[in-house]
């Protein structure tokens, strides 16, 4: 893995990780590799080479004259690169990831290169008129996996984090844990080259946080 190159004006830090157990541990968190090698072997898209994500002078503020969130920040994510984004609450950690994970727009500077994102916020939508594999199957045909590796997908990624009982539970109708886990789910169904994670380890029982560390550890290696 290379370190991404960072410069950041804000009051939180961009720090390289080599272990990505320790991704989970406090903070908010980001990852960028080069997709899955596990099963499930479908990919929304053929193997190819995976472009270097690059912030240059991005800023973000909220509302016409509103206060700025984030200024001034330079940032290069380069395929293999494993990074944990560390700062108190209300630095600008979550709208840092919401602008990598192109959810909003910089309101200052550019960021090129975009890869095909995966994104799990730090709360999940849960009042969508679906059922926990309706959601995930929906999910991977949007990320262009057919109808029946879609729905595959889904159902090993709720095997494996323990929630493949409630595949056909309305979302509203889940507890927060499993919520969470259908979250993180919904973003690896697809084998994604960026995985951008917002506190997406809070509220994971020990083997859903131990399976989201190995999908980690395979889409940075592969």
């Amino acid at each position: 893995m290379e370190r991404p190159a960072a410069h950041v004006a804000a009051p939180f830090a961009v720090r390289r990780l080599d272990d990505p157990r320790r991704l989970g541990r406090g903070g908010a968190t980001q990852a960028g590799g080069r997709g899955f090698r596990h099963r499930p072997a479908q990919r929304a898209h053929p193997a190819e080479s995976v472009t270097e994500l690059k912030l240059r002078q991005v800023g973000r503020r909220y509302g016409l004259g509103g206060p700025w969130v984030l200024r001034e920040v330079d940032l290069e994510l380069r395929p293999g690169a494993l990074v944990r984004v560390e700062g108190a609450n209300g630095s600008g950690k979550s709208t840092l990831l919401r602008l990598l994970a192109g959810i909003d727009a910089p309101t200052e500077g550019r960021i090129t290169g975009r890869p095909r994102t995966a994104y799990v916020p730090e709360r999940f939508p849960a009042a969508l008129p679906f059922t926990a594999a309706g959601y995930l199957t929906h999910l991977g045909r949007i990320h262009g996996l057919g109808r029946r590796a879609a729905a595959s997908g889904a159902a090993e990624w709720l095997e494996r984090f323990g929630a493949a009982a409630y595949s056909r539970t309305p979302l509203g109708e889940l507890s927060k844990g499993t919520s969470q886990k259908v979250a993180v789910a919904q973003a690896l169904v697809a084998g994604p080259e960026l995985l951008v994670l917002d506190e997406a380890w809070t509220g994971l029982d020990a083997p859903a946080r131990e399976q989201l560390d190995l999908a980690v550890a395979a889409l940075v290696t592969a």
